[in-house]
């Protein structure tokens, strides 16, 4: 697998600027392949979908807000897209 994966969403949403104004409308996510930097994002997180989200967010360039804003369909095919990375299932359970 590639170390940037393009990704088309099915539901796009507007990222905002600021001032809550739409800057843009998001039509395509790039997840870059996660290294050690990125999987400390799950750190902080609670919970495995939360660690998944935040794990979603540091690797497409996105605010956490962004990817709250998403739709469920999306977040389901990035966070496949994401595990294909890993080469096995996401690490969201407590050590």
């Amino acid at each position: 697998m590639s170390d940037i994966v393009s990704y088309t969403l099915k539901h796009p949403f507007d990222r905002l600027d600021k001032d809550g104004n739409v800057a843009e409308k998001i039509t395509c996510i790039s997840l870059r392949r996660p290294k050690g930097k990125q999987m400390k994002a799950m750190d902080n997180a609670k919970g495995s979908m939360s660690r998944i989200l935040a794990l979603l967010a540091v690797c497409g360039g996105l605010l956490p807000v962004e990817v709250d804003a998403m739709d469920g369909e999306d977040i389901m095919a990035l966070s496949e897209l994401i595990t294909g990375f890993l080469g096995q299932s996401l690490p969201t359970g407590e050590m």
